[in-house]
């Protein structure tokens, strides 16, 4: 079994908006993965978007995320640019929230569900087959 604690220590611009993938579990040849990304990335020197295989962390490249923005309870298709994640995610349920508050608002969207596809590091492919996580839609305004 794996877990994901999600912490942050930024400062993110009053009106922000982003993606996020979350998912931790085991390759298809047994490997312990984990997977963090978002876009945009706020800080290009020290950023979020990493792989963990077997503990290793391993930084990544910008993330891509495209789904169909009436249906984010879909499938999301998330890559990265230097072809270090290419994932299809399923969704099998899905949170969200909206709160307008005037000066602070969140519109929140956060499908959980499963991921395929496959990782590439060194040139090594780990293949992935329904490992849980999650994926995310957030415009907030603090």
């Amino acid at each position: 079994d794996r877990a994901v604690i999600d912490f942050t220590f930024g400062y993110p611009a009053r009106k922000t908006e982003w993606n996020w993938l979350s998912m931790a579990g085991f390759s298809k040849c047994g490997k312990s993965i984990g997977v963090n990304l978002v876009n945009p990335i706020l800080d290009t020197e020290n950023h979020e978007n990493v792989l963990w295989i077997d503990g290793k962390r391993i930084v990544t490249n910008i993330a891509h995320f495209e789904y169909d923005d009436t249906l984010k309870s879909k499938n999301w298709k998330i890559y990265t640019e230097d072809s270090s994640v290419d994932l299809i995610f399923t969704a099998l349920g899905m949170r969200s929230q909206d709160v307008d508050y005037n000066i602070l608002c969140s519109k929140f969207t956060q499908p959980f569900g499963t991921f395929s596809g496959k990782l590439t590091h060194n040139s090594v492919v780990y293949e992935l087959e329904e490992q849980p996580g999650v994926v995310e839609e957030h415009i907030a305004i603090w």
